[in-house]
């Protein structure tokens, strides 16, 4: 749930990408353009004086008749893909194949806690308060229905912000792991509200390595860069002004800026991974080992 399910985060990372329906829309009408095209130029020779007004003809048929760019179904299509920009974040794909290694090379079962509809393959339990697809058992994070060192590793990602007590969280993580199992948690630094159903928290890159520090560390550091947290950041905040107190108008201005801005996500590979750059991170992550 949630971000840095980004939440699901969780945060945020499951969601197909408005960019890749857009293309699926493209695919359809282009070949409709090429046959409207041809259309046009036949009705046009056989009009003889046709020129001008046929072409006009033309295009209304193709209004009316469904086809072509002009088409009100065409325009539906692509409203609905201008209305749900691309995420304002952008996951490190080396932490999503590292999470990905972990899974694989763990010695038992794995929890992974919050799961949303994520999946690493067939020893990672899913648990989640809500009914996501692919989801194994429903349970709240907060009492777990496991025995003591269950596991062999535990992944909370984008879960803590969400939850009422993330201490009561992290101790159920902590009695269900085994002896020297991994625990690998993501939570966000600079990231507007979100509500996955609740929003409470965040954390430092410092704060978190303090609250785990009952774990031995093996790597900490950046989630989600900078750039992310620009483009976040200033689609709420342009939203927010632009809204003039209308909920409407924000939820309006927070696609089209959110077209405008999205792309700043892109930015986050050139900030690099220097201890600095946690210091303007959207999210930050996590790994140890139960000592």
């Amino acid at each position: 749930m949630g971000l840095a399910r980004v939440g699901r985060g969780a945060a945020l990372r499951d969601l197909p990408r408005a960019g890749a329906a857009a293309g699926r829309r493209g695919g359809h009408l282009r070949p409709r353009r090429a046959r409207a095209a041809q259309g046009l130029r036949a009705r046009g020779g056989a009009g003889g004086d046709g020129g001008a007004a046929g072409d006009r003809h033309a295009r209304l048929r193709r209004v009316r008749g469904g086809r072509g760019l002009l088409s009100v179904s065409a325009w539906r299509r692509l409203l609905d893909v201008l209305a749900v920009p691309p995420d304002p974040y952008r996951f490190d794909p080396r932490l999503e194949e590292r999470v990905a290694v972990l899974c694989q090379q763990a010695e038992g079962p794995v929890l992974n806690l919050g799961s949303g509809s994520t999946r690493y393959g067939e020893r990672v339990v899913n648990v989640d308060l809500f009914a996501f697809a692919g989801v194994m058992v429903r349970a709240d994070a907060q009492r777990l229905p496991f025995r003591d060192a269950a596991f062999a590793g535990a992944l909370l990602r984008g879960l803590l912000e969400h939850v009422a007590s993330a201490d009561r969280v992290l101790g159920e993580a902590g009695r269900v792991l085994a002896r020297r199992a991994f625990l690998y948690v993501e939570v966000p630094f600079l990231q507007p509200m979100h509500l996955s159903p609740e929003d409470h928290r965040r954390f430092t890159l410092p704060g978190l390595r303090a609250r785990l520090s009952d774990y031995e560390e093996i790597d900490s550091g950046v989630q989600i860069g900078p750039g992310s947290t620009l483009a976040w950041v200033a689609r709420e905040t342009l939203a927010s002004v632009m809204s003039g107190g209308s909920p409407w108008v924000y939820r309006k201005a927070l696609a089209l800026v959110g077209w405008a801005t999205f792309w700043l996500k892109y930015l986050d590979p050139l900030a690099g991974s220097a201890p600095h750059v946690a210091t303007s991170a959207s999210a930050v992550y996590f790994l140890g080992r139960k000592r």
